[in-house]
């Protein structure tokens, strides 16, 4: 456990967290930063002064069932075997209002317990090769109700196969978006197939799509 009632900045980056997941539990941070490369991610106690937040997920830190949709977001893979009504991944995290976050294909964190970021206005949402998987982009969406600014980048990665592989299709009924969103940024190195999907699901209720081919680093 990381247990501090005063401390307000924690950056904790090129780390590896052991296999059982640790708690944060800092209610006066305002500014986070979590970037680790192996390892479970850990359960963040509710930070409700929280401003801004970096939090980057380990590729090997997802749960079997998320790929099948079978996982009740409750088991040892996705939280801890205790206090779950307490902690989890992301929920110490709803009350930001940037928030900078890293997800992989097959996370549950971004499924059945993902909470509701009911202050978050400026989202920056990194994306490796599977962008094909909508659904974490959608289910973000669906429960970030005054979301102004959005921005995807979309990493190289694996080889494009087609949105069948995807746990959420196109033709799927669209959750609540935020109506103060009318524009978003995707930046990519190319307007590959895959950008081209994207930006077609996105159109549906996006205004304004700006692509920015000169933004990965």
């Amino acid at each position: 456990m990381i247990l501090s009632q005063s401390v307000k900045q924690l950056s904790i980056t090129d780390c590896f967290f052991s296999p059982t997941r640790i708690r944060i539990r800092a209610p006066k941070l305002v500014s986070l930063e979590i970037c680790y490369s192996y390892g479970k991610a850990p359960l963040l106690d509710k930070m409700p002064s929280l401003e801004t937040a970096v939090f980057s997920i380990s590729p090997k830190d997802y749960c079997d069932g998320a790929f099948s949709a079978e996982c009740s977001g409750a088991c040892l893979n996705c939280c801890s075997n205790n206090d779950q009504n307490t902690s989890d991944i992301l929920g110490g995290l709803s009350n930001t209002t940037k928030l900078e976050l890293r997800i992989f294909y097959g996370t549950l964190i971004l499924g059945r317990r993902c909470p509701t970021f009911s202050r978050l206005k400026a989202l920056l949402l990194k994306v490796p090769g599977q962008a094909n998987d909508l659904h974490s982009i959608v289910c973000i969406l669906g429960r970030s109700p005054v979301l102004e600014k959005l921005t995807l980048q979309l990493s190289e990665g694996d080889i494009w196969t087609g949105e069948s592989e995807g746990m959420y299709q196109t033709r799927d009924q669209l959750p609540a978006i935020s109506q103060l969103l009318d524009t978003v940024e995707i930046k990519c190195r190319e307007v590959d197939e895959r950008v081209c999907f994207i930006m077609k699901f996105l159109s549906r209720f996006i205004k304004h799509i700006n692509i920015n081919l000169n933004g990965i680093p």
